[in-house]
């Protein structure tokens, strides 16, 4: 066994104005291998949509979609063997997404948390991918994810690359 790992995240975007929204996130990861029983991060702030699916003309870019967000909150990592952390967070981050033809989607999402007292403690996250729509809200995606954790856990990496083929399903209303 080369990994045994789970990874969740929730965004709650609350909008202000059309592009404006206020935001509340939660990350909660496990990772065996590094240590690591639950890493779990609450944070909130302010996001802005810089782009918007139908805001360019051109059938090739109108379905695009970018936003950012900036916030604070709280990450507390629990380990087995290492000390537990419990530290005050900043969090940025990006989400794009282009749906460059119908039922193909090419995404890039990541997310940052440099500790509120000493900014060169950070921990990153990103995912990058395509993704086809088979039917209705399911679809095939193809991804690399990376994250980088610049203070691990004792005997754990800074680095860590996965490549997965996942079924999924979207929702949006």
């Amino acid at each position: 066994m080369t990994d045994r790992n789970a990874f969740g995240t929730i965004d709650l975007n609350f909008f202000m104005t059309k592009r404006t929204y206020w935001f509340l996130a939660v990350l909660m990861e496990q990772d065996t291998f590094d240590d690591l029983n639950l890493r779990t991060a609450v944070t909130g702030g302010l996001g802005y949509e810089f782009i918007e699916k139908g805001d360019f003309a051109s059938p090739y870019f109108s379905n695009m979609t970018l936003q950012a967000d900036l916030g604070a909150g709280f990450l507390n990592e629990d380990r087995k063997i290492d000390d537990d952390t419990n530290n005050g967070v900043y969090r940025w981050s990006l989400r794009w997404e282009w749906d460059v033809i119908p039922n193909l989607t090419i995404f890039h999402r990541q997310m940052g948390f440099p500790e509120l007292g000493d900014a060169s403690n950070f921990y990153i996250n990103t995912f990058q991918g395509i993704r086809f729509h088979i039917w209705k809200g399911l679809n095939v995606s193809m991804q690399v994810n990376y994250k980088y954790d610049n203070k691990p856990a004792e005997n754990s990496g800074k680095s860590d690359t996965k490549a997965l083929l996942s079924l999924g399903y979207n929702y949006e209303n």
